[in-house]
């Protein structure tokens, strides 16, 4: 009888032991749970906030791309005026060369005429004094 109450309580420490053992164990695995939650809870919540940067980034990183396509266009455009300035000047000074040109041909010409006529009305002169010489 001794022996089965050795036996016992023996078997109720053990009982005692592995039950605080079970009961730290939960209290172990409840804290765990409830750390995994808190985790995913956050991990969830930087999600969130990744999507939403990423979202809120889609329009910013397409408005730079216009805003430098648009300054990029500007700067053509300019450089486009300015050599259509330049080509304008050219332009005209071609045109004024071909005019002056022009009217110093049609002085050159109005020059050979009027000399021509001088000299046509010198020899009508001559003919009318000196017919006979140039027949």
């Amino acid at each position: 009888m001794l022996v089965l109450t050795e036996t016992l309580r023996e078997s109720d420490d053990r009982a005692r032991v592995e039950g605080e053992e079970l009961r730290t164990l939960r209290l172990e695995v409840e804290k765990l749970s409830r750390k995994a939650e808190d985790a995913q809870a956050l991990k969830r919540e930087k999600e969130r906030t990744i999507e939403a940067r990423r979202e809120s980034a889609w329009p910013r990183l397409i408005g730079q791309k216009l805003t430098d396509e648009l300054a990029t266009l500007q700067l053509e455009v300019g450089q486009l005026e300015q050599r259509n300035a330049d080509l304008q000047v050219d332009n005209q000074n071609i045109l004024q060369r071909w005019l002056d040109k022009l009217n110093e041909e049609a002085t050159q010409v109005n020059e050979v005429r009027r000399w021509s006529v001088a000299c046509a009305s010198s020899c009508q002169l001559r003919c009318a004094c000196r017919c006979d010489l140039h027949k």
